[in-house]
């Protein structure tokens, strides 16, 4: 159950607790019917005759400012879903423009457009967290590792963010052997 669900709950918990509160605990007698303590023991309600149609119930001030304050807790709930779902939906297009342009980066250089090297990124959902940007593949010598780590950064730091490389890449010199 995420926090928002847990939000939603303990608001309508506190909602239905403080209407159940204002309930009275002994309906007041209707005028024309006997109490129940006035029937002999035994015989149950009597037939209703005579009662005065009603044709709706009238609801209290209490009420109905509980059923407007559920309404407006579940819009604003439902608000704020809205809110984090867009805001998900932005950060994760951000994280595929940024992920797409360190791709055309490592393919454009011609030391290390042959190599078999990614970049994934991931956005945090909140702004003070720094970018993480993970660097995998294999590469033949130490310097092309450190290339393509270095021109990752690069790019990534164009953004404008802080970001966190993390670097995956192993060197493997056989590589120079299939290449020949």
């Amino acid at each position: 159950m995420n926090w928002i669900q847990r939000l939603a709950l303990f608001g309508l918990m506190s909602t239905v607790s403080r209407a159940w509160a204002q309930a009275p605990s002994n309906p007041a007698p209707q005028p024309g019917l006997p109490a129940p303590a006035d029937l002999p023991a035994g015989t149950g309600l009597p037939p209703v005759t005579g009662v005065p149609h009603m044709t709706g119930q009238a609801v209290d001030a209490s009420t109905g400012f509980v059923l407007v304050s559920a309404v407006i807790l579940l819009l604003l709930i439902v608000g704020i879903g809205v809110k984090l779902y867009d805001r998900k939906q932005k950060r994760d297009q951000e994280a595929a423009a940024l992920q797409a342009r360190i791709s055309d980066a490592l393919m454009s250089d011609p030391m290390l457009s042959r190599l078999p090297i990614t970049a994934t990124v991931r956005l945090p959902l909140w702004n003070g967290k720094p970018v993480m940007v993970e660097v995998t593949g294999t590469a033949p010598r130490a310097g092309l590792r450190q290339a393509a780590v270095d021109l990752a950064l690069r790019e990534a730091l164009r953004t404008g963010k802080t970001c966190r490389i993390v670097d995956r890449v192993s060197v493997d010199p056989a590589m120079l052997r299939h290449a020949a």
